[in-house]
Formats: structure tokens, C-alpha cells, sequence
């Protein structure tokens, strides 16, 4: 998989940071970056539901 420059470390999916509990979601977004082209990567758009976990 080919990315943008310094975009190598969290590619795309949910991740947590090391050390932390700090979660980190990429998507594969829907544009380019540095080359006006996609290749083997279809366009995505996430909807994420943020929920309270207090009462």
C-alpha cells in the first residue's frame, strides 16, 4: 500500500495509541493526497455514534 508521506503509521481502521487509551480511527477517505489518482482503494465515509458510558 502506497501512502502520503509521514501517513504510514496508522494506515486505516481503529487503533490505540501504545501506552495510552487513546483510540485513533482512518479512514480511507474519499479524495487523494499527492497523486490526483486511486488505485485498489475504493472511497470510504465512516459515520461514527459517540455514546456517553456514564449514567
Amino acid at each position: 500500500m502506497k501512502t502520503p508521506p509521514f501517513g504510514d503509521k496508522y494506515v486505516m481502521g481503529l487503533h490505540q495509541v501504545p501506552n495510552s487509551k487513546l483510540l485513533v480511527y482512518t479512514t480511507r477517505g474519499i479524495g487523494t493526497s499527492l497523486y490526483p489518482i486511486r488505485f485498489m482503494c475504493r472511497p470510504e465515509i465512516t459515520v461514527l455514534t459517540l455514546e456517553s458510558t456514564k449514567p
